[in-house]
């Protein structure tokens, strides 16, 4: 097993140089660190900001307004609770249907917004990925 090892470290090095003064144990430990916005954002355009910027501040608005339908539902719990009448309760129902509308109106923009970029820089990434593969040197995929 050992001589099967000794043979395939001999020809990697034949092939690739590069690792000749390279310690197996660190070769893959050290590593470049790299922030989140460079690795997020190293494909992205100024458009696909834009979209990503919009999906989260409609998702923030989205969010927002949920706490605001709990204090509506809660207000229409108390007034049934009070034992007020059904129909002195529409207040609270309109309330709640627009407190509802405003939430699918955000959440709908945010999904649209945040899909659209999320397939746009994912494009970018497989192009790049595939034209990075393109560049390598056919004897690099023989195994």
């Amino acid at each position: 097993m050992t001589k099967l090892r000794e043979a395939v470290e001999a020809s990697i090095k034949a092939y690739d140089p590069s690792t000749e003064n390279v310690d197996e144990n660190t070769e893959f430990t050290q590593t470049e660190s790299v922030s989140f916005g460079e690795m997020a954002f190293r494909y992205a355009s100024g458009g696909d900001k834009f979209y990503m910027f919009v999906g989260m501040l409609f998702s923030f608005l989205g969010g927002a307004s949920l706490p605001g339908f709990c204090f509506v539902f809660g207000e229409m719990i108390d007034d049934m609770a009070g034992g007020k009448a059904l129909g002195d309760m529409n207040q609270s129902v309109i309330a709640m249907c627009i407190v509802a509308c405003i939430i699918w109106v955000t959440m709908f923009f945010q999904v649209g917004f945040l899909s659209i970029f999320s397939l746009q820089l994912g494009a970018k990434i497989k192009i790049a990925y595939f034209e990075s593969a393109l560049k390598k040197d056919a004897d690099f995929y023989d195994v």
